[in-house]
Order: structure tokens, then C-alpha cells, then sequence
């Protein structure tokens, strides 16, 4: 339901409190102002005070400032509004909209999520609620999300301003397209969409409709639309949202070695189902909020909850890939945007985090909204290094489970030859590198190149992985034996499986 029907609805059922989550709240505050059933229609900030959004508005806006001393009405326009300050004093605002405020009135007050604190403000919102209810009046909180201390949750509607569908951001992409004088070609009946709209629509999802406005025109030419630089300010765009990152397509499978058996995996997931068009990475979810068995502030478990929802809600398909640090779980998500034309949206839980539980449930709440609108179905991947530390709640939400153990010589070949080639150096023979990580052939080529050495002699540089992290390498092979499905071969792991048994591809 459009939020304009929404706030219909609550004004011919006398709803008094209501507020609004939104991205856009100047967007959602026009939306409202349609319906006209209301004819008084005032906006609050802290800056300016009252303002009226319609002729009718205006002279009651005017009517809240205190009139100006005998002798001096000439200044009657400069007389300041009582309620505007940092610290805004809320009893004369509630007092104003006891006493002041016409029947059948709006207010609209930003920020609101900023005032929840205030005792005042929430003595003040009891005391109008129902007041406002008997003179059909109504007040508007609007912030980007909001969570209701208990005094007032009983009180207070909530509603959230979705983030535009496609026909809406088709109609703002042809007004950029009209307004720069650009075509943007027909559609091919039955499509009532051309190819060029929908490529702009791919790039603008999960934005407001002036995010989305502001990208496109600032991306399109005389010649078309620049997509290179439209898919940049998509990323920019996401990576304004706390923990959240976008990666555009730079590598395949080919660039990522081994991990065959993963890879056919997500092959055959992200072919057949044409609806999956989004993957929510959430890297390394034991260092994130989810690791919640040390925690007694409660915040974890409230974004464990969410995230569960989130998926149970949107039939989201979870994997989880777990395992030895460096072994390819990080490469292989980022493959998947450049192998199967997704999106893959990177999300960093542990940067949502705050000591106050409602902020970082905003935070996540923004996150999971943006994941939302731009993807039809949604793959969650999580990745981690210790899959003991995660909730049993969590793990029991996952259908495949894949580990990832050190790769034998022959599966770090691909690799070699990935990362040299990466950094230019002459063709030579590999060092031997058993025990080694995909990140320590990194660190190898990295420092013969650094260095002007060959690899054997910057081989001698590396300490192995197997070396570095012996005890809870065993520790993770044991608790993954037999019950984790192999990234590198079929069917299940096997500590003692022999590395010729395995399905190599070079």
C-alpha cells in the first residue's frame, strides 16, 4: 500500500500518532500532502519552525509566532518561532498545537526519530494523542527509522515509505531521458519497456526516487546513458549505508582457483532460477553481531532475530561457506557478480553495531530495506573462518554448508598462474607449496614483484598457512568431517579423503 493511501486511511479513521520511516522524507511528505482530505498541511523542523505547504497553511503557521511587542508590529516578520533551537522547547510546541491548531490539520515534524529521548517530547506526545484524536488532527513523524521507547510504543502507528517500484522509477528515468533530449529507444512489443529503461532501472533500484533522479542525470550524455558511470554512483550510493558495499563486476570463476564443486554448485543455483538476481554476503558473520553467545546487552540477539525474519519473510536461499582463512570463500562471492550478471551486495554486520540497541537495529533495518528493493529473490551467503561461534538458530536456517580446506598443490596451480600474471612477473617454474593458502601465493607474488626476486627465493619469505594455523586447522577438518559439504569434490568432507580422489580442473 503507497504511503498516500496509507495516511487516507489513518486520517478517515482518526488515527492521531503516526510515524513514518523513509529515505526521502520531503518525497514521503509531498506523497501525504495528495490526499486532500486534510486541508491544513503543516511542516516542523528545529530550523525553521512551522511552515504551512498550502495556501490555507500559511496565515496558521503564521498565527503560531508570538506577536511582537506594542510599537514594534512592524516586525512582526522577524519575530522568531519560539520552537525552533537545538534543544527545541517542547512544551511550547505542544502547547501551539493544543491551543493554536485548527481541526482537520497535518503536522509534519522531521527528524522525529532524533527527539524519542527527550522525556519532554514524550510527555508531550501522551498528553496531544488524545486531543488530536477528538479535533481529527494529526502528527507525522518522519526520520529514516524509528524505535518507539515503551511509553510511547502503544501509541504511535508506524509506517514505512517504500522504495520505489520499477513503474515508478520507469517514469522518472523517462522524464531524465526527455529533459537531456536523449532517446531511449522503443521497446519490442509485448515489452512495454525499452532495453535502455530497464538497464537504468537495474542501476537505480534499492535508491529513493531522488537518489535515483540525481544519478541518472548526472550520468547521461548527449550520446545516451554512461552505465560504467551509473554503476559507479550505484556503488557510492550503497556504501552510504552503514556496512553496506556493492561489488560491481571485475573477476570470474576463472580468476578464482580450485573449488570446483562450489562452483558448480552456485552454476547450477544462479542459472536455472532466473529470479535470483541479488546475493546478501555477510562476511565473516562470526566476528558480526550474530556470534551472540558472549553478549548480555541483548543488541546481538535483536539483529540475529531480524536477519532470520528477513529471510523466513522473503524466501531467501542460504549457503554458507566456511572454513580456513585465505582458502577462496571472500574471491568466489565477489566471482559471482561478474560470472552470473548479479548483484552482490556485501554486508558488514559488525559495522551496525552499537552499544545502543535501537541504533543498531536502524542500521541493519536500512540495510535489510536496501537488500530488499533491489533484488526480486534473494541468495544470502555467509562466510566465516569459525563456524563453532554461530547461532545454532542461524545454522539451522542454512541448506548448504560448504568447507573450504587448504587445496592440494595441483588446485593451487590455477592460482599461480592467476596471481602471477596478476603482477607481471616472468614465467618460472612454482615453488613447492604444500600447506599453502590461496592468500599465501598472493603474498608470494606480491613480494617477488616488491622485491625483484623469483618466486622460490620469495617462497622462503612465506610461512604456510598449515604452519600458522596447524592446531584449529584439525580442530575445524574435525568438526566439518562428514557433516560439511566439500568445496573442492563431491558429496560430503572427509578429514582423511586423499588429495587424488579429488575433481581438479586447470
Amino acid at each position: 500500500m503507497s504511503i498516500a493511501k496509507f495516511i487516507s486511511n489513518a486520517s478517515k479513521r482518526g488515527v492521531p500518532l503516526l510515524a513514518c520511516s523513509t529515505t526521502d522524507p520531503y518525497g514521503a511528505e509531498r506523497q501525504m500532502l495528495a490526499p486532500n482530505a486534510v486541508p491544513i498541511h503543516l511542516r516542523w523542523d528545529c530550523v525553521f519552525g512551522f511552515d504551512g505547504l498550502n495556501q490555507a497553511s500559511v496565515a496558521v503557521a503564521q498565527s503560531f509566532k508570538p506577536p511582537p511587542p506594542p510599537g514594534f508590529e512592524q516586525f512582526a516578520d522577524d519575530n522568531a518561532d519560539p520552537t525552533v533551537g537545538e534543544d527545541p522547547n517542547w512544551q511550547a510546541f505542544f502547547t501551539i498545537l493544543k491551543d493554536k491548531l485548527p481541526q482537520q490539520s497535518r503536522v509534519y515534524l522531521h527528524n522525529g526519530n532524533r527527539w524519542l529521548g527527550k522525556s519532554q517530547f514524550i510527555a508531550g506526545m501522551q498528553r496531544f494523542r488524545d486531543h488530536a484524536k477528538a479535533r481529527q488532527q494529526q502528527l507525522v513523524l518522519l526520520g529514516p527509522d524509528f524505535e518507539l521507547p515503551p511509553d510511547l510504543a502503544p501509541d504511535v502507528v508506524c509506517f514505512d515509505d517504500p522504495l520505489p517500484n520499477l513503474p515508478d522509477l520507469i517514469d522518472k528515468i523517462r522524464k531524465v531521458y526527455e529533459a537531456s533530449g536523449v532517446d531511449p529507444g522503443e521497446p519490442d512489443p509485448p515489452c512495454t519497456v525499452s532495453d535502455q529503461e530497464m538497464l537504468c532501472a537495474g542501476f537505480c533500484r534499492g535508491m529513493s526516487l531522488f537518489q535515483a533522479e540525481q544519478n541518472l542525470a548526472l550520468s547521461i550524455t548527449r550520446e545516451g546513458m554512461n552505465f560504467t558511470a551509473l554503476a559507479d554512483r550505484l556503488a557510492a550510493t550503497i556504501k552510504n549505508i552503514r556496512g553496506l558495499e556493492l561489488y560491481l563486476p571485475t573477476i570470474k570463476f576463472a580468476d578464482v582457483g580450485g573449488l570446483n564443486e562450489a562452483k558448480r554448485f552456485f552454476t547450477r543455483a544462479l542459472t536455472h532460477n532466473d529470479d535470483i538476481d541479488l546475493v546478501l554476503w555477510i562476511d565473516e558473520i562470526e566476528k558480526s553481531g550474530l556470534a551472540h553467545d558472549s553478549d548480555t546487552s541483548g543488541v546481538n540477539a535483536d539483529q540475529l532475530g531480524q536477519v532470520l525474519q528477513f529471510a523466513a519473510d522473503n524466501k531467501c536461499i542460504g549457503v554458507a561457506l566456511t572454513g580456513t582463512p585465505g582458502t577462496g570463500k571472500s574471491e568466489l562471492c565477489k566471482a559471482l557478480a561478474g560470472e552470473f550478471n548479479v548483484k552482490v551486495l556485501r554486508a558488514d554486520l559488525g559495522a551496525t553495531m552499537s552499544k545502543y540497541v535501537g541504533e543498531s537495529q536502524a542500521y541493519l533495518r536500512a540495510m535489510l530495506r536496501t537488500a530488499k528493493a533491489m533484488g526480486n529473490r534473494i541468495m544470502i551467503v555467509v562466510t566465516a573462518n569459525d563456524v563453532q561461534r554461530l547461532d545454532d538458530a542461524l545454522i539451522s536456517r542454512i541448506a548448504y554448508n560448504f568447507f573450504f580446506d587448504l587445496l592440494s598443490e595441483e588446485e593451487l596451480r590455477p592460482i599461480w598462474l592467476i596471481q602471477s600474471e596478476r603482477y607481471s612477473l616472468p614465467p618460472s617454474q612454482f615453488p613447492s607449496c604444500h600447506g599453502w593458502s590461496g592468500r599465501d601465493i598472493m603474498n608470494c607474488c606480491d613480494a617477488a614483484s616488491m622485491m625483484g626476486i623469483d618466486l622460490k627465493e620469495a617462497a622462503e619469505l612465506i610461512v604456510p598457512e598449515a604452519v600458522r594455523s596447524a592446531k584449529k586447522i584439525e580442530q575445524r577438518r574435525a568438526l566439518a568431517d562428514g557433516r560439511l559439504l566439500s568445496a573442492s569434490y563431491p558429496g560430503f568432507y572427509h578429514k582423511d579423503k586423499v588429495v587424488s580422489e579429488r575433481t581438479i580442473s586447470v
